[in-house]
Order: C-alpha cells, then structure tokens, then sequence
C-alpha cells in the first residue's frame, strides 16, 4: 500500500469539503471566497505528489494515470449518467433546464467539455488533471534538477494560458483550456516541495495569504475553473496559489496538533469517490427533507451553517460508497487492490 502524508490527506479532506459546500446554495460571498482557490488547491497537491524518479518513463506514467484518472473517469461518468437518464432528468432542477437530448451528456463527457456535462459536471477534474500530467511530465521532464529553468516554464505557462484565452475563440476539448491554467498550479505544487519552501512556518505568512485570498475574491469576483472563467489572470493565480498555501500550512497545524485522524486520513484518501458521487447524495438528501420532513428546499437557501451540515452529511453518505467501491469496484476508485 502507498505510503501517505498525513497533512496532504488533511489539505484533500478541507478541500473536498469546501468543493461540496461550493455546490450547495451557500452564502455568495463565501462561494466566492471557495472557488477563488479550492480547485487549484488540488492541483498544487497534486504536483506536489510527483516524483520524476518514481516514473522515469513516459508510457509507463501515461498508462498509470490512464487507470487513476481516466477509466474512473469514465465509469463514473457512465454510472451518474444512467442515474441522471432514468431518474435526475425526470425530477429537480432538471425540469426548469431546456431540454438535453439523451446523447449530449455522453458526448460532451467523451470530448471533455465540462459545462455541458449535466449529469455530472464535478468529474471534469479527473480529466483535467490526466492532461495536466501529461503536459507537465513533457514539458519538465529534464529540468527537474533546475529550479530556475522550471520557473521560466511558469512564466510561460501562464502567458500561453492567457493567450488561449484571450486570443482563442475555439473551445478546444479534453478541458485543455482548463489544463493550460491548471498545470500552472501543478508545477507551483512541483516546485513547492523541491524548494522546501514548508520548512517556514511562520504566522505571518499564513495571515497574509489569507488576506490574499481575502483581497483577491473581493476584487476579482467569482472564478470558474470548469467554466474557463479566471477574471483578472494574475489575480486570479495570486488567490489560487495563496489559498492552496493558506490549506496547507492549516493542514500542518492541524496534522501536528491532532496527529492521524482516521476520519480524516480516509477521506483525504478517497476524495476521488466524493468528487464523483457527492451530487447524487444531494439528491438523497433533498428527497428526505421534501418527501420525509416536508420541508422546501428554500431553508438551505444562503444560510452558511445549515449548508455546512448539509456538505457533513452528504459526504458522510459517501462513505458506504467508497467502502463499497473499495472493496468490490477498485478501479472506479483507480485503485488495482481491494481493499477491506
């Protein structure tokens, strides 16, 4: 079994968090707040995960992420999709949509175009990151050893992500829009460990990359990575990397304070199986609380604590999934192991 981090596990778990709260009806300005950097809080982890020297060659690494990302990728997809066929198109905020023919899901799911995925829109990251990978192995591969060479790749990076966007007017498919902004963060999270930049521990620097975040959300408005919307470039790579940064040194903290907390380790351990499954336990939830409660949906509206526990309870419900999924169905997990 892989060894894990136990603070990386803590940073994924406060993240898969916030990735749920953001698609409740939570409270404007904290969804504002959650987008400015919880996306890129995943893609930070992840290059900080990455080792040239545990993947030496490029199919080798290809075919491996292939099985991680891509046929979870695709199961899940297919799974959600029946579910939204036989039953989410028929009832929700499905019969207020127009009318979406049977095949577009399937086809939009199989060229990567995130928007139009309705039955499952959150699974776009899977995809994102297997291209993500791909173009930071190519592009890095003999400059991991040069800090400096890697920062030049930065810089160009977020230059060709702006130029895509600004001078492009294709959406180009796989989510390579999204990937050219994306990688940006992998490479920060490469970086990040080959600095040893975590060594500094200082309350200072975590008060100001809250503030960061803080400022950026303010003043650059609400971001979607899904959707190619960043506003202002710079600002917008400033809130991501600061708010990954803010997670991680909390991450830490709480790690050191707490040691290996199980609940929390798993869950950091299976947020692949959240990210893929969380909606449809949206939708168990909202059919207790209208059919067995007869409550309307409205209380949940822009109320932070009510949303919270909502988020807590839907990813509890989670859990039987991913002990199901890991025990009998690990490949949906992009695991080749069962695991008890």
């Amino acid at each position: 079994m892989e060894n894990r981090i136990d603070w990386i596990d803590c940073a994924k778990a406060i993240g898969i968090f916030l990735v749920v709260l953001s698609h409740t009806d939570v409270y404007y300005p904290v969804e504002v707040v959650i987008y400015t950097f919880h996306m890129p809080l995943f893609f930070v982890l992840s290059g900080y995960n990455f080792s040239f020297e545990r993947n030496p060659e490029f199919f080798d690494f290809m075919k491996k992420k292939f099985k991680g990302l891509i046929i979870p990728y695709l199961a899940i997809s297919a799974i959600t999709y029946l579910t939204w066929f036989f039953v989410g198109r028929k009832y929700g905020d499905d019969l207020n949509m127009p009318v979406v023919e049977w095949f577009e899901p399937i086809m939009n799911a199989l060229l990567g175009y995130p928007v139009k995925m309705i039955h499952n829109i959150p699974i776009w990251f899977f995809m994102c990151l297997f291209v993500v990978e791909m173009f930071f192995y190519i592009l890095f591969r003999r400059k991991n050893r040069f800090v400096w060479m890697i920062i030049a790749g930065i810089l160009l990076l977020i230059f060709v992500a702006w130029a895509n966007s600004a001078l492009n007017p294709y959406v180009l498919p796989f989510t390579i829009p999204t990937a050219l902004y994306a990688v940006v963060f992998y490479a920060f999270g490469y970086l990040l460990k080959q600095s040893k930049a975590l060594a500094v521990n200082n309350i200072i620097i975590v008060i100001v990359e809250a503030l960061i975040v803080l400022l950026v959300a303010y003043f650059n408005g609400k971001v979607a990575m899904h959707r190619n919307i960043y506003g202002n470039p710079l600002l917008f790579f400033a809130g991501g990397i600061a708010g990954a940064f803010f997670i991680i040194h909390l991450s830490r903290y709480l790690s050191n304070l707490f040691k290996s907390n199980k609940l929390v380790c798993y869950l950091g351990a299976n947020t692949l199986v959240i990210c893929g499954f969380h909606l449809q336990t949206f939708s168990v939830i909202k059919a207790i609380v209208i059919y067995v409660l007869g409550l309307s949906l409205s209380v949940f509206s822009q109320k932070i604590g009510l949303n919270m526990l909502f988020s807590a309870v839907s990813i509890l419900l989670c859990i039987p999934v991913i002990w199901f999924i890991n025990r009998y169905l690990p490949f949906i997990a992009g695991k080749s192991n069962l695991k008890k």
